[in-house]
């Protein structure tokens, strides 16, 4: 093998234009497609993912709902008394400043106010498919609606109403249901609350307590595209300290996805800059205090730096891209590429001849750089893609500084002796380094007595470590973020904390037909006190509208349908209502219902549910929000854990699933990586 090396060497000794040619374009070209990588700054990279959690992920990532901004506005002085209308005109100001030209490409939405419009789109929506909307219980709720004594009640009320100033809001819907059936249908859509902490005031959503106004902001892009999220994070801060020097008695913080993944991105990135800078900082006054010649440096991190380039054009050709929190924890294989430089520097300072040197120390530093190389390409056998690209980068770095070191660094050096940077033999044997002699035998004794002392020590302190379990470690919250996280999601959520079911399907039937399973399979543990809010209510499986259909038909029968419209004109007349003024209600009664309309169900996802409903080429999910006390959670997930059509996104099953994934795969990489060492030293030895 050193035969190669040393030919190629003499081949450059004595034909300088094709080394310069080869050198400046081989870099050239490395540093173009090196340019052309894509950094990435998704956090959730460094999980390891098996097949379930990569189903979890996908599914996770497709839903809008965990991915909102909750902005929080409050009066700054938290003992005054509450003042609803200041804060609603406060979150006016807010949403008008946001809406600017500059800021809206970076939002999808904002929700500040309940939409009058919305909701008498829905009322019309439960009117027309009526009988979909009522459960059987809702029929024992009717039974009482059309006594003869509640009828007389109710339109008495709606007389009453009707010549109040809201008669122009309310006219339309007491005409069409003067019983108030179509009430009991649009309850059901107070199942997409998440819990009873909040109450509406003039539309706005506030806090009990009405302390605090809620604002919900949702990202035009993931939360993994930060760089385009940081935009939108950048101004919202900007229009938040606009408005709170504009009023001082108010504060406004957010939380959310974005934020994280945007604060997260942003410290990786000056975690990188910093280590970097302090490894670099490290290594060259090292190899300064060794030297003591600044011109050898460059020469020293030449084959590092070719190394870099090498492997992201590398890289480039694999995947195209690069997790960029691997290429920051990559700086810690400089230590290891600089060694190459040094070992064959260091050695032509002693022999004075770089023929010699390139054959002493080429089929060394090759097989230094098969194991270390191979080692660090065993984490492609890691499910986590963040190590798979940290390994990927590392080995292609090391292989590419070794083959720089062996085919270029020579020439360079030589030239560096020719100007009199590199002086052979010119090291002091009393520099600080070069003292410290291991052969001598009172030396020797104290390291190795030292090192099997410490050896035992390490064997013994190593049975305490332990994985990491608290998964909201992993990621970087600033106070102000943890704050605002305590304020929002911890201080409204009072007993039973949320689990979030996501139930899948290949479409919505099939998605709606297994999360009715899942519900009733949880409903029929009586030990589990839980409440759970979701669309199930809202959307129905076909045979589910089958059901709901024969009830109603076999409700109204023909007398039933023919005292109620008897009850109701009577009353009417008394009251001096128009003649047939409730016709639109009798035909409601006899109109022949075969199943959701169509359109109806569209606008319900698309329009209304669109937190809750995902539809897409993989198939269709489900979002349910599960309320339960600490003490049944665990017995839910286990309940669930082998349920294949739920992904459970709770931290707490995810780290356990993590540990496992992470404990299987570290014996993995341990073995494949000791017996890649262990061969590749056996048949050098043999040799």
């Amino acid at each position: 093998m050193e035969h190669i090396f040393v030919s190629v060497y003499r081949f450059f000794d004595k034909n300088k234009t094709a080394y310069w040619v080869l050198l400046i374009s081989l870099i050239a070209t490395l540093s173009f497609f090196a340019s052309q990588i894509k950094l990435e700054e998704d956090i959730t990279q460094m999980l390891p993912l098996d097949e379930k959690t990569e189903k979890s992920n996908r599914i996770l990532s497709n839903t809008k709902f965990l991915d909102k901004l909750v902005v929080r506005i409050s009066q700054r002085d938290t003992s005054a008394n509450p003042a609803p209308d200041a804060l609603v005109d406060f979150a006016d100001k807010f949403v008008e400043n946001f809406n600017k030209p500059s800021i809206k490409p970076h939002f999808e939405d904002i929700q500040a106010k309940i939409d009058e419009d919305a909701i008498a789109q829905i009322q019309d929506i439960i009117y027309k498919n009526l009988p979909f909307f009522l459960s059987e219980s809702d029929y024992t709720t009717i039974d009482t609606l059309i006594d003869k004594s509640t009828i007389e009640t109710a339109m008495q009320n709606n007389y009453k109403l009707l010549i109040s100033p809201a008669s122009m809001l309310l006219k339309r819907s007491i005409i069409r249901d003067p019983v108030g059936i179509t009430n009991l249908g649009l309850a059901k859509f107070k199942s997409l609350q998440p819990d009873n902490q909040f109450e509406l005031y003039d539309g706005h959503v506030f806090s009990k307590g009405q302390k605090s106004l809620l604002i919900f902001l949702t990202s035009a892009h993931p939360p993994n595209e930060t760089s385009r999220n940081a935009l939108l994070i950048e101004a919202l801060d900007h229009e938040i300290k606009l408005l709170e020097e504009s009023d001082k008695t108010m504060e406004v913080i957010y939380f959310g996805t974005p934020a994280v993944a945007v604060a997260n991105a942003t410290q990786i990135k000056k975690d990188i800059a910093f280590t970097l800078t302090i490894a670099l900082i490290l290594i060259l006054f090292l190899l300064w205090f060794y030297f003591r010649n600044l011109l050898v440096l460059p020469i020293i991190l030449l084959p590092a730096l070719f190394g870099v380039v090498f492997s992201l054009a590398i890289i480039y050709f694999i995947k195209a891209k690069i997790s960029v929190i691997a290429l920051g924890a990559g700086t810690i294989v400089l230590g290891v590429a600089v060694d190459y430089s040094l070992h064959i520097l260091v050695h032509f300072k002693h022999t004075k001849s770089m023929a010699t040197v390139v054959k002493d120390v080429s089929v060394a530093t090759i097989v230094g750089c098969i194991t270390t190389v191979g080692a660090f390409f065993c984490l492609l056998f890691v499910k986590a893609q963040l190590l798979q690209d940290f390994g990927l980068f590392a080995g292609f770095t090391l292989l590419g500084a070794a083959l720089f070191s062996l085919l270029f660094l020579p020439q360079l050096i030589k030239i560096l002796y020719k100007v009199d940077a590199v002086k052979p033999n010119d090291i002091s044997q009393k520099h600080a380094l070069s003292s410290v002699k291991m052969q001598n035998s009172k030396y020797g004794k104290i390291w190795i007595t030292a090192i099997v002392l410490l050896t035992l020590l390490f064997v013994f302190t190593s049975r305490y470590a332990s994985f990491e379990s608290d998964m909201s470690k992993i990621n970087y919250m600033s106070h102000k973020l943890k704050s605002a996280e305590k304020q929002i999601i911890i201080e409204n959520t009072e007993g039973a904390k949320p689990v979030y079911l996501i139930l899948n399907g290949k479409n919505l039937n099939e998605a709606l037909e297994n999360s009715q399973k899942t519900i009733s399979n949880i409903q029929s543990h009586t030990k589990f006190d839980i409440e759970y809010s979701g669309v199930l209510d809202i959307l129905i499986s076909e045979d589910e509208q089958k059901k709901r259909l024969a009830l109603w038909n076999n409700y109204w029968t023909d007398e039933k349908k023919q005292v109620l419209d008897i009850l109701i004109t009577q009353n009417a007349k008394q009251l001096g209502f128009k003649a047939n003024i409730f016709n639109d209600f009798s035909q409601l009664l006899n109109e022949k219902f075969y199943s959701i309309d169509s359109q109806s169900s569209i606008t319900l996802k698309k329009k209304f549910l669109k937190d809750f409903v995902n539809e897409s080429e993989q198939g269709t999910t489900l979002l349910t929000i599960v309320k339960i006390g600490e003490e049944n959670r665990a017995l839910l997930l286990n309940l669930l854990e082998n349920d294949p059509n739920v992904v459970i996104a709770d931290k707490q099953n995810l780290t356990s699933r993590f540990v496992e994934i992470i404990n299987s795969e570290l014996n993995i990489i341990l073995t494949l990586s000791s017996v890649l060492v262990f061969l590749v030293l056996l048949i050098r030895m043999d040799e």
